[in-house]
């Protein structure tokens, strides 16, 4: 049986694959007290089943704490993948910066984050945040064409 055992985890292990997308961690002027973000730092992603505000939040933790989270335009397909047994590590790409994309503004830092899971569900995941980064952007470059000069 643990011949067995082990050549399951092997075949798991060889049906993960990958995916990175470029994103952002917000909130970061909530939590610059107890986080000071390192270029390439890597940081673990969670479900926040708590959360009021976004019942898809997924937290950006650092040491068993949060120090932020991933953007709510993107946060329900992470929250389905999280659930689904897939995981996300943030990687810090850059300093911190004023939101451009947030009418309330914030400090944000910019990230990779890299999804690791099933064939399946990474695909799948993969296709969703592309979507949903792609009208978005669709948008706002809409919404930037209908300006008079």
């Amino acid at each position: 049986t643990r011949v067995k055992e082990n050549l399951r985890n092997m075949v798991d292990r060889a049906d993960r694959v990958s995916f990175s997308v470029e994103a952002m961690v917000r909130g970061y002027h909530t939590y610059k007290d107890i986080w000071a973000a390192v270029l390439g730092e890597e940081l673990l992603c969670q479900r926040e089943t708590g959360n009021r505000v976004d019942t898809f939040a997924v937290a950006v933790i650092r040491d068993g704490t949060v120090v932020g989270h991933v953007p709510k335009k993107i946060s329900s397909v992470c929250s389905l993948y999280l659930r689904r047994g897939g995981s996300i590590v943030c990687r810090v790409t850059g300093s911190r910066r004023y939101s451009e994309d947030l009418v309330q503004g914030g400090l944000e830092i910019p990230c990779v984050l890299i999804f690791e899971g099933g064939a399946k569900h990474t695909a799948k995941a993969q296709k969703l945040i592309e979507s949903a980064l792609d009208v978005t952007a669709s948008v706002a470059l809409k919404d930037t064409t209908n300006l008079v000069y």
